[in-house]
């Protein structure tokens, strides 16, 4: 059977993105401020689990600490906001971030489908949700950072 064909293509785009990420770039800021939508993928999973409980603590305790830590990276990483665009400097958090939130889904997927009884053990749960909602939250800590920072000027070299 297999996995969805739409899965491969969704893995390149998520390649191609955290590839640019990974220079100095200008984007526009309504990017940044869509790609919390990547944790929605993570609601699916952890909807499928059997102790719901367990698996929302672990998902909202794992979402706030990488809303904290996105909000902290990005302040390093964020060099101007300007006309409704913003100037980034390259990192692999963004990439590592995608690819952990499509890998674990896609593993979470998989054992779903040979081992099913997997996905009820509390430890498994706990370790597959918190890495998808750590991941998915830096998405949004690091939107909320572009968005309380004040805009600048375009940085110009300084004559010595």
């Amino acid at each position: 059977m297999g996995p969805p064909v739409w899965v491969w293509p969704l893995l390149a785009g998520l390649l191609i993105l955290g590839l640019r990420a990974s220079k100095t770039r200008r984007v526009p800021i309504i990017l940044i401020y869509l790609l919390p939508l990547l944790g929605l993928i993570s609601i699916n999973a952890v909807v499928g689990l059997e102790r719901q409980l367990i698996a929302w603590i672990v998902y909202f305790a794992a979402y706030g600490i990488g809303v904290f830590a996105g909000f902290a990276k990005q302040a390093k990483w964020l060099l101007a906001k300007e006309s409704g665009r913003v100037r980034l400097a390259g990192e692999w958090i963004t990439l590592s971030a995608m690819m952990t939130i499509f890998w674990v889904n896609f593993i979470v997927g998989t054992v779903g489908a040979v081992n099913p009884q997997l996905l009820s053990n509390a430890g498994f749960i706990a370790v597959s949700v918190g890495l998808i909602a750590c991941a998915s939250g830096s998405f949004l800590g690091r939107a909320l950072r572009v968005y309380w920072t004040r805009e600048s000027r375009a940085e110009t070299p300084r004559a010595r």
